[in-house]
């Protein structure tokens, strides 16, 4: 029993190590994948309404259907629908770690619109 041990775990830790991870095929069609490239945008924008969306609740603003017209919006304007948006968000949810770079470029998609819009003479906010 001891020896299988001895075999088996050296085994068991290369094969649960970085390199192993393989992002899984997407369950729905491959033509239906949203690139990267669009799914940054596409996230922007989410965290656009939902920031504006946020703001007015804050105010006390009854927003009745104004989140399903802005996301209704959203979805007409990348001519996808919310079933593939959401099943793209979770293949990309599949690997973390480029999750957590695709993330990265959406962070950095939202500084750069923050400072397109921003007034001339308006002092920069924490953390920009």
């Amino acid at each position: 029993m001891t020896r299988w041990l001895f075999f088996l775990l050296p085994v068991l830790f290369v094969s649960c190590g970085p390199g192993s991870r393989v992002r899984p095929a997407p369950s729905f069609p491959a033509d239906s994948l949203i690139g990267e490239d669009l799914m940054v945008q596409i996230l922007a924008d989410v965290h656009t309404i939902e920031g504006g969306l946020q703001v007015l609740r804050n105010r006390g603003t009854r927003l009745g259907s104004m989140p399903e017209d802005l996301y209704n919006g959203l979805y007409r304007k990348y001519r996808i629908s919310e079933p593939r948006f959401r099943e793209n968000l979770a293949y990309y949810r599949t690997d973390p770690e480029n999750f957590m770079k695709l993330y990265e470029r959406v962070v950095q998609e939202l500084k750069s619109r923050q400072q397109r819009f921003k007034l001339p003479g308006t002092k920069n906010q924490p953390g920009d």
